[in-house]
């Protein structure tokens, strides 16, 4: 046998030359298939971000109808007369209205992070400024300025904190050991 007769007769255009309209014809289907592969991916990575976004408005909108419930609190709070019989009700009321808001924080995974008495964490604090302490040893947290707020694994607000520099003499030593190093260099030479 020879590589002719294993081999099917080609179609033969008017010309001699072999046809290559099947190749063409699959060639073409291939393309169009590829295009609406595409066009259905497209429509897909579309509808995905499209649903993505929906759901985290409603997520958020979950937590708005919440806060909205505080606010309204708020807002009957600051509507009371001012002349109420006890002084310390208005107080209380505004505890309570607090409270409400810290249940609905802890309901969204949103913690406050402990600072007071702990070692200063520059990863979950912000040190304003440092103090002088007899009671609070030095690194320490001596005092929460605001407090900061941890939510999803992440901080969503540091502590800014008063860091203590231990006691005042050790303080002054230190303060005066930094002047005397930038005083050495600040000097002109003579």
């Amino acid at each position: 046998m020879t590589d002719q007769e294993e081999m099917p007769p080609t179609p033969k255009e008017a010309d001699g030359q072999p046809s290559k309209a099947p190749e063409q014809d699959e060639l073409k289907a291939l393309q169009e298939r590829h295009l609406r592969l595409a066009a259905e991916f497209d429509n897909f990575r579309k509808r995905t971000e499209r649903d993505a976004t929906e759901q985290r408005r409603r997520a958020a909108d979950s937590v708005l109808l919440s806060v909205l419930e505080v606010v309204d609190n708020l807002d009957r709070a600051l509507s009371a007369p001012a002349t109420t019989a006890d002084p310390g009700a208005f107080r209380s009321g505004v505890v309570a209205i607090r409270a409400q808001l810290a249940v609905l924080l802890e309901r969204e995974g949103v913690r406050p992070i402990p600072a007071e008495g702990r070692e200063f964490d520059p990863f979950d604090m912000e040190a304003v400024m440092r103090a002088p302490s007899t009671e609070v040893p030095a690194g320490l947290v001596l005092k929460e300025l605001q407090r900061g707020y941890r939510g999803a694994g992440r901080v969503l607000r540091p502590s800014k904190v008063i860091v203590s520099a231990g006691p005042p003499r050790e303080a002054a030593c230190a303060a005066d050991e930094d002047d005397a190093k930038r005083g050495s260099r600040s000097q002109p030479k003579e």
